[in-house]
């Protein structure tokens, strides 16, 4: 480019997006100081300006390191039920586009999807600092599975690769938590659940559209088909 003037052909690319960045985060925070934003891509110097990050729907190795980053799972159709539940099951924010990014958030299709997302949303908020400023103890899969479970759980959860949870620690208080997610279309068991890691007696069980309830440990819990059910002992 031969009106490059200003810098080298090397760094034009890169360092033109910081200059942005900074351009833009000064005139919009002057405006309104909580602007934010969120970001495509994986270059790590975006995280000077952002913890959340796009297109993540498995934990990240990432957040070891970085535990308030942040990973979006993206939710684009009616019956994107299941990648809701697994944004929560994974600590993710849930990233709205309905009809592929088409429509707005009272296209009529996506009614029902958007009342389940507002009571997760609802749940999230008020455990918010043990369902999403955690870290992972342990998983049913993926990188933060353990040799041997933090957990005792039988059931459907304990055999079924369609039935996956997440165990939490909250980096405010190392209060435990536990997801559960059904990601079948018929009901789900999760029996004698007991958590290795605590001395409480007794936990809080959040599901959507229901008041909590407390019970003790051991506990048994029926999952309803592509829905989740949030743990914390009490």
């Amino acid at each position: 480019n031969p009106l490059l003037s200003w810098t080298h052909p090397d760094m034009a690319l890169h360092q033109g997006m910081l200059d942005f960045l900074e351009e833009l985060f000064a005139v919009c925070k002057s405006i309104n100081p909580d602007f934010c934003i969120s970001y495509e891509g994986s270059w790590d110097r975006l995280m000077s300006y952002s913890e959340v990050s796009w297109w993540g729907t498995e934990p990240d190795s990432m957040r070891v390191v970085f535990p308030n980053r942040v990973l979006c799972n993206g939710v684009e159709q009616p019956f994107d039920f299941n990648k809701v539940n697994v944004a929560v099951l994974n600590g993710c924010n849930i990233l709205i586009g309905p009809g592929n990014y088409n429509r707005d958030l009272d296209y009529p299709p996506m009614r029902k999807l958007m009342e389940y997302i507002r009571e997760i949303n609802r749940i999230r908020r008020e455990l918010f600092y043990y369902v999403s400023m955690v870290t992972f103890l342990d998983t049913s899969n993926g990188i933060f599975k353990t040799s041997a479970h933090m957990l005792d759980i039988a059931g459907d959860f304990d055999k079924n690769p369609f039935c996956r949870w997440s165990l939490f620690e909250s980096m405010k208080n190392k209060r435990k938590s536990l997801i559960l997610a059904n990601l079948l279309p018929e009901p789900a068991t999760a029996k004698e659940i007991k958590f290795h890691c605590t001395n409480s007696k007794e936990c809080l069980i959040y599901k959507a559209f229901e008041k909590p309830i407390k019970k003790k440990f051991p506990v048994d819990i029926t999952v309803e088909p592509e829905r989740v059910v949030f743990i914390l002992e009490a």
